[in-house]
């Protein structure tokens, strides 16, 4: 009978245990199939719309008006490449590799506002941390310029992530996290707490910088992103 009741235990532990890191509750974008026919090896849908990871659903712009596909939102991404020739390599991320697994997403604003993290059950849930980290494109304008503004990042420079909470249309609260600042930037996967949000139902984001002309922020508006739980 204590044999019995000792395996028994045993067995509630390790159920306990799996059930506090279950891998359904992670968007770690791992199960999104990759297009081979993209050159940044990216998952792009075929029109807007969105993409499932974990407990989570992820917005994706697909925009044609210019002759040519441009992606917004989320875009998920196995590209390990570390080296940057142009925009076209916007979907590499710092150190070419994922947080965990195989793949990660890369973030750009979207122009209709098709870019949010929404919690797939519709109902509001304390969100833990997700993992940030600065693209390939970003990196390049930090160090060598944007082309727009003159010259690198100095130390009066900075890039800055804002995340936003939302409880149905309320916004609960937001997140202040640095890309760049005082001289450094983020060069690779960097835990970001959600907890101060509160309970919410999405998530949406917004970059911003100290370098700007006349139409706008003049830094890559990229970052990548990766295990959200």
């Amino acid at each position: 009978m204590k044999k019995h009741l000792f395996f028994v235990a045993i067995a509630s532990v390790l159920m306990l245990a799996s059930c506090g890191d279950e891998p359904d509750v992670v968007a770690t974008f791992d199960e999104a199939a990759n297009t081979p026919a993209a050159a940044n090896s990216a998952k792009l849908l075929e029109k807007t719309g969105t993409f499932e990871s974990g407990k989570f659903i992820f917005d994706q712009e697909v925009n044609t008006d210019w002759g040519a596909a441009y992606y917004y939102g989320f875009v998920v991404s196995n590209d390990t490449r570390t080296e940057f020739k142009d925009w076209n390599d916007a979907y590499r991320v710092v150190g070419g590799k994922p947080y965990s697994g195989t793949n990660y997403a890369v973030f750009t604003p979207s122009y209709i506002g098709a870019d949010r993290v929404k919690l797939a059950s519709g109902k509001a849930e304390q969100l833990q941390r997700m993992y940030v980290n600065n693209t390939l494109y970003v990196e390049n304008a930090i160090i060598n310029g944007d082309g727009m503004t003159e010259g690198a990042f100095t130390k009066d420079d900075w890039f800055m992530l804002r995340i936003f909470g939302w409880n149905g249309s309320a916004k609960t609260d937001s997140i202040d996290f640095y890309l760049a600042k005082d001289g450094k930037y983020v060069k690779e996967w960097t835990p970001v707490s959600l907890k101060k949000l509160g309970k919410v139902t999405e998530l949406s984001f917004s970059l911003t910088s100290s370098r700007n002309n006349n139409y706008g922020m003049t830094t890559p508006a990229y970052f990548a992103v990766e295990n959200v739980k």
